[in-house]
C-alpha cells in the first residue's frame, strides 16, 4: 500500500479548511511539530479511513464521535493509495447528531481517468472488501508496519499465543485455518455418511432374509386366484340368463309407468280447463259492464282533450310573462348599481376630507411646539457625540477582553491536555480491577487443577464401566436374536408338518411315507400341536426378554452419552484451566505495568489540582486584566446614555415633521375646499334621484306590458285541477275499444274448453282396460328380479374376495420386486461405503496436515530464522553488535512433551535476560528492531501489497549514539519501502531528514501542515 493523497476535515485538531497532504513529493520524511499540535492525528486519519479505527479511549461509548473536532458536527477523511499497480480511494464520514457514518470505496486501473465504485450493499460489506483488497486487518497493520506512539512494544508485549497468531496472519496462515475447518466439516460428513451406509446395509440384510418366504407366498396366491376365477365365471353365466328373461318383461312395466304418467297429465289438464272456463266467465261479465257505460266515458274524454288545448295556450303566455319579469329585474339592478356607485364616491371624498382636516389640526399643534422641539433636538446631538467617544473606549475593552479569553482558553487547553493524558492513562488502566481479579482467578485455577484431573479420571472410569455393560447387553441381544430365529424356523417346520398330515392318505404317513393307522395320525397331529404351542410360548417369552434388554440398552445409551458429555465438559474445563494457568506469569507482569501507568496518571491529575502548569500564560493574563482596569470603562453609564438616545427618537421624529409641515399647509387647505364642493353636489344628486333616467323609463314600460299577462295566468290552476280529476278518462276509452273486440273471442274459447274436457273422459276409460291386461306380467317380473339380485350379491361377495386376493398378490409381487431392488441397492451401498471409508482416511490425514502442528507450524518454523536474522541485523546496528534476539516456537511442558509458542529470548554481553529487565532505551531498540523486521517480512511475503513503514514513536529514551544508530538503521532499509514516515519532535533528529512535514496549531483555525524540502 503506497499512500498518494490524504484529505481530512474536522478530524481531531484539524478544521474544515485543510490542504491535502501529497505523498508523491517524498519517499522518506520526518513528521514534526509540538506535542498536541496534530502529528499523530494525520496517521490516525489514515487508519480511520481504511479500517474505521484510530486512537480512541477503550471506555468511550462513542469512539467515532470523540474523533470529531470540538464544536464541529461532522468529519470526513479521504485517503488515496496505490496497490498492485492499481489506484484506490477510501472516503469515510461521520455525523455527530445522527450518529451515522458513510463509507465509500473506489478504484481505477492505471491510465483510467475516473474511479469505479467498489462500495458494497452496506458498510460492513464495504469494510470487508477493503480488508480483502489490502490483505490486512487493523490489528495486524498496527502490530507490523505502523509503530504507533507508545506502542513500539505492541508485538513484544503480546502473549506468546497472540504473537504467533499475528505472525500467522502476516504469513497468510489463515488460509490453512479455512482449509482445516473445511476438512473437519467434510470428515464429519464422511463419518456421518459411513454410519448411515452401515445402518442401511444392516437393515437391507435383515430385509433380504424374507425373500424365500415371499416367493412361496406368491405361488400360493396364484393358485387361489385361479380357483376364484372359475367360480366367478359360472355365476356370471347365470346372471346373463336371468337378465335376458327380465329384459323381455321390462317393456310391460315401462308401459304401465307410461299409462300412469299419461293419466296424471290428463288430470292436470282437466283441472286447468275447469279453471280456464271460470276465468273466461269472469272476464266476459267485466267487459259487459264496461260497455254499459259507453256514453259517460265518451263525454269525459272530450272534456279532457279541450282542457289540454287551453293549458298549452297558457304555457306560451307564461313564457312571455317570465321574459318581461327578467327584464324588469335587470333594469332595477342597473338603477341600484348607479345609486351605490354615487354613494361610494361620496363616502371616499368624505374620508379624504376628514384626513386632510385632521392633518391641518396636527400641523397647527406642531407649530405651536416649535421652540421646545428645536431645544430637545440640540440636546440629542450632544448626547450622540458623547456616545461615539464611549464606543471607541468600549472597542478597546472588547479587544482586551478577547485577548483575556484567548489566554484563559489556552490555559484551559493546557489543563485539558494534562487531564486527557491522565484520563488516557487511567483509561488504559480501567481494566486493572478486572486484571487483578483475573490474576486471582488464575491462581485459584492453578490450585484447582489437580482436583479437575481427578474428576476427569473418575468420569472416564464411569464411562468405561457403562460401555462394558452395553457390550454385555449387545451380546445377550445377539444370542436372543439367534434363539428367536431358531424358534421361528422350528415353528414354521411344525406348521408345515401339520399341513402335510392333514392332507395325507389314510394308510401312509405324509412325512416319512410309512404305514400309518388312523389313531397314529391323530396322535401325530396332537404332538405337532403341542410342539407349536411350546414354540409360540417360548417365542413370546423371548420377545418380552428382548424388549426388556433393548429398553435397558437404550437407557444405558442415554447414561453413556451423558457420561461422555460430562467427561468432555470436564476435559474441556481442564484444558481451559491449564491454558489459563500458562498465562499467569504474563498476566502478573501486565498487572505490574498497568499499576505503574495508573501512578503516572494520578501524578498528572495532582499537577492539575495544584495549578502547577502554564505559568507564562497566567502572567500574561494578569497583565491584560490590569490594562482593562486602566481604561476605567463604565458599562452602566454607557448603557444609560444609549437608553437616553433611544428615548430621543420621538424628538428627532417631531423635528423632521416640523421641517416638512410648513410647505404642505397651503396645498392641504386648497384640497379641502375642492372636496367640500364636490361632496355637496353628490349628496344633492342622491337626494333627488336624478340619475339613470333611461333605465327608469324602460322599467315602467315593461311593468305595463306584464299586467294583462299576469291576469290571464290566474285561470291556469283551476283548469289543471279539473284535468287531474279526469285523468282516467283516456284509459276508460281505450278499454272500451278492447271490450268490443274481445267478447267474440271469449265465447269461442269457452266452446273449445268444453269439447276438450269431454275427450279426456273417454281416454280415462280406455286406460283402465289396458292396465288390467298388463298386471299378470308384472308379477312374473318381480320374481325374476329377486332371483337376479341374489345372484348379483353372490358375485359381489366373490368379487370382493377376488380383489382381496389380487391385492395380496400385487403386494406379494411388489414385495418380491422390492427385495430384488434392495439387493441392487445393497451392492451400490457397499461401494459407497468403501468410497466413504477411503475419504474418511484421507480427511483424517488432511486434518493433521492443516492443523497448527502441521503445515502452518512448518511455515512458521521456516519463517522464524528469516525474521530473527532481520531483527538481529538491525539490532546489531542499533546496539553496536552488543544485543541479539532469538525466537523459539516450541516450549517443554512440565508434565512432559512440548507445546506451540513464540517466546522471545534477548542476549547481550552480560548474558540472556528477560525482556522486562532491560532499560527503557535498550528495550525500545529491541522493540524497534523486531517491529521493522516484521514489516520487512510482511513486504516480502505480500509482494507489493504493503510498502509503507510509519514510526510514530518518542526517541527520548535514546542517547546521542542511540539516535545516530536508529537513523542509520532506518536509512539502511529505506530501499525496501516506498514510503517511510518518522514522527518526532527532537531537533537533532529532524535535521537528519531531507524532507519534513511541519505541523502547527493555529488559534481558531486548528492544525495546519507544510511539506518542507531542505
Amino acid at each position: 500500500m503506497i499512500p498518494i493523497e490524504l484529505r481530512l476535515r474536522n478530524f481531531l485538531s484539524y478544521g474544515d479548511d485543510v490542504d491535502p497532504l501529497d505523498f508523491t513529493t517524498f519517499r522518506m520524511a520526518c513528521l514534526t511539530g509540538k506535542n498536541g499540535h496534530g502529528k499523530s492525528a494525520l496517521l490516525d486519519a489514515v487508519t480511520w479511513a481504511v479500517w474505521g479505527e484510530a486512537r480512541k479511549a477503550s471506555y468511550s461509548r462513542t469512539p467515532d464521535a470523540d474523533l470529531i473536532r470540538l464544536n464541529a458536527e461532522d468529519m470526513s477523511v479521504e485517503f488515496t493509495f496505490i496497490l498492485n499497480d492499481r489506484e484506490y480511494q477510501v472516503q469515510r464520514e461521520f455525523a455527530r447528531k445522527q450518529r451515522s457514518s458513510r463509507l465509500e470505496f473506489r478504484g481505477r486501473e492505471r491510465g483510467e481517468s475516473a474511479f469505479r465504485v467498489l462500495t458494497g450493499a452496506n458498510k460492513r460489506e464495504t469494510q470487508q472488501r477493503i480488508i480483502e483488497t489490502i490483505g490486512l486487518d487493523y490489528k495486524t497493520f498496527v502490530n507490523s508496519s505502523f509503530l504507533q506512539q507508545g506502542r513500539a512494544d505492541a508485538f513484544t508485549r503480546q502473549s506468546p499465543r497472540d504473537r504467533k497468531e499475528i505472525l500467522g496472519t502476516i504469513l497468510g496462515l489463515g488460509y490453512y485455518d479455512r482449509l482445516l475447518e473445511e476438512t473437519k466439516l467434510r470428515l464429519s460428513e464422511s463419518k456421518s455418511s459411513s454410519r448411515s451406509y452401515e445402518e442401511t446395509l444392516q437393515a437391507l440384510d435383515e430385509e433380504l432374509k424374507e425373500e424365500d418366504e415371499a416367493r412361496a407366498r406368491l405361488d400360493e396366491l396364484n393358485k387361489t386366484i385361479a380357483e376364484l376365477g372359475e367360480r366367478l365365471s359360472g355365476l356370471r353365466k347365470q346372471e346373463q340368463e336371468r337378465r335376458e328373461r327380465i329384459t323381455s318383461l321390462e317393456f310391460q312395466r315401462k308401459r304401465m309407468d307410461q299409462i300412469a304418467q299419461e293419466e296424471a297429465a290428463a288430470l292436470r289438464r282437466k283441472d286447468g280447463l275447469a279453471q280456464r272456463l271460470n276465468d273466461l266467465k269472469t272476464e266476459r261479465e267485466s267487459l259487459a259492464a264496461l260497455l254499459s257505460r259507453e256514453n259517460e266515458i265518451a263525454s269525459a274524454k272530450q272534456r279532457h282533450d279541450d282542457i289540454g288545448v287551453e293549458l298549452r295556450r297558457l304555457l306560451d303566455v307564461d313564457a312571455e310573462a317570465q321574459s318581461l319579469q327578467t327584464e324588469c329585474q335587470r333594469l332595477q339592478g342597473s338603477i341600484d348599481a348607479e345609486r351605490a356607485r354615487l354613494r361610494e364616491d361620496a363616502a371616499s371624498k368624505s374620508s379624504t376630507l376628514q384626513q386632510i382636516e385632521s392633518a391641518l389640526k396636527e400641523g397647527e399643534s406642531l407649530l405651536a411646539r416649535r421652540d421646545s422641539i428645536e431645544a430637545e433636538y440640540k440636546r440629542f446631538q450632544a448626547d450622540r457625540e458623547m456616545e461615539r467617544e464611549l464606543e471607541a473606549v468600549h472597542r478597546d475593552v472588547q479587544s482586551l477582553e478577547q485577548q483575556k479569553r484567548e489566554l484563559e482558553t489556552k490555559i484551559e487547553n493546557e489543563k485539558q491536555t494534562l487531564l486527557n493524558q491522565a484520563a488516557e492513562l487511567r483509561g488504559r488502566c480501567q481494566d486493572l480491577p478486572a486484571l487483578r481479579d483475573e490474576v486471582e482467578r488464575l491462581k485459584r485455577d492453578s490450585a484447582s487443577q489437580p482436583e479437575l484431573t481427578r474428576e476427569v479420571e473418575a468420569l472416564c472410569e464411569k464411562a468405561k464401566s457403562i460401555e462394558e455393560q452395553g457390550v454385555s447387553l449387545n451380546t445377550a441381544l445377539d444370542s436372543a436374536a439367534n434363539e428367536m430365529k431358531r424358534l421361528k424356523d422350528a415353528l414354521n417346520e411344525a406348521h408345515e408338518k401339520t399341513a402335510l398330515a392333514r392332507r395325507g392318505e389314510a394308510t401312509y404317513c405324509p412325512l416319512c411315507r410309512q404305514p400309518l393307522a388312523p389313531d397314529a395320525r391323530h396322535e401325530l397331529e396332537q404332538h405337532l400341536r403341542a410342539e407349536i404351542q411350546s414354540c409360540e410360548e417360548r417365542i413370546a417369552r423371548l420377545t418380552e426378554q428382548i424388549k426388556e434388554d433393548e429398553r435397558r440398552r437404550d437407557e444405558l445409551r442415554g447414561v453413556y452419552k451423558q457420561a461422555r458429555e460430562e467427561t468432555a465438559g470436564a476435559e474441556q474445563r481442564l484444558a481451559q484451566v491449564a491454558s489459563r494457568v500458562e498465562a499467569l506469569p504474563a498476566r502478573e507482569k501486565e498487572l505490574a505495568a498497568r499499576e505503574e501507568l495508573l501512578q503516572r496518571g494520578e501524578a498528572l491529575a495532582r499537577q492539575v489540582e495544584t495549578g502547577a502548569f502554564a505559568q507564562t500564560l497566567r502572567e500574561s493574563l494578569k497583565d491584560t486584566e490590569s490594562r482593562i482596569a486602566a481604561l476605567q470603562y463604565d458599562p452602566a453609564s454607557h448603557s444609560e446614555l444609549r437608553e437616553r438616545l433611544r428615548e430621543s427618537g420621538e424628538c428627532v421624529a417631531a423635528w423632521n415633521r416640523l421641517r416638512e409641515e410648513l410647505p404642505l399647509r397651503e396645498r392641504r387647505a386648497a384640497e379641502a375646499k375642492r372636496l367640500r364642493t364636490e361632496l355637496a353636489a353628490l349628496n344633492a344628486t342622491l337626494a333627488s334621484d336624478a340619475f339613470a333616467e333611461d333605465a327608469r323609463k324602460a322599467l315602467d314600460k315593461a311593468r305595463e306590458a306584464l299586467a294583462p299577462l299576469t291576469a290571464a295566468l290566474a285561470f291556469r290552476k283551476p283548469l289543471q285541477d279539473e284535468q287531474y280529476n279526469l285523468r282516467n278518462a283516456v284509459d276508460d276509452w281505450n278499454r272500451l275499444g278492447y271490450a268490443r273486440e274481445r267478447l267474440p273471442a271469449i265465447e269461442k274459447d269457452e266452446r273449445s274448453a268444453r269439447d276438450e274436457s269431454t275427450e279426456l273422459n273417454a281416454r280415462f276409460t280406455a286406460w283402465v282396460e289396458e292396465k288390467k291386461a298388463i298386471e299378470p306380467a308384472l308379477k312374473t317380473l318381480l320374481n325374476e328380479e329377486s332371483a337376479l339380485a341374489h345372484i348379483r350379491q353372490v358375485i359381489s361377495e366373490r368379487d370382493v374376495e377376488y380383489a382381496e386376493v389380487q391385492r395380496a398378490l400385487g403386494a406379494a409381487q411388489e414385495r418380491l420386486d422390492r427385495l430384488s431392488r434392495r439387493r441392487e441397492e445393497r451392492k451400490a451401498l457397499r461401494e459407497k461405503l468403501a468410497d466413504s471409508q477411503r475419504d474418511r482416511k484421507l480427511y483424517e490425514i488432511l486434518r493433521g496436515a492443516f492443523s497448527r502442528d502441521g503445515i502452518p507450524a512448518m511455515i512458521v518454523d521456516q519463517s522464524l530464522p528469516e525474521l530473527e536474522n532481520d531483527a538481529n541485523r538491525l539490532l546489531h546496528r542499533l546496539t553496536n553488535g552488543i544485543c541479539s534476539v532469538a525466537l523459539e516456537s516450541q516450549r517443554e511442558k512440565k508434565s512432559g512433551g512440548s507445546t506451540e509458542t513464540l517466546d522471545i529470548r534477548i542476549s547481550d554481553d552480560a548474558g540472556t535476560r528477560d525482556y522486562e529487565m532491560y532499560s527503557g532505551g535498550e528495550a525500545f531498540r529491541t522493540d524497534l528492531a523486531l517491529r521493522i523486521a516484521l514489516s520487512q517480512l510482511l513486504c516480502r511475503r505480500a509482494g507489493s501489497r504493503l510498502q509503507l513503514l510509519v514510526i510514530d514513536e518518542g526517541f527520548g529514551t535514546q542517547d546521542a549514539e542511540g539516535l545516530l544508530n536508529i537513523i542509520e538503521a532506518i536509512g539502511d532499509i529505506q530501499d525496501e519501502f516506498e514510503k517511510i514516515i518518522v514522527v518526532t519532535h527532537l531537533e537533532e533528529l529532524k535535521e537528519r531528514f531531507m524532507v519534513r512535514i511541519d505541523v502547527n496549531k493555529e488559534p481558531g483555525a486548528g492544525s495546519r501542515f507544510q511539506v518542507v524540502h531542505t
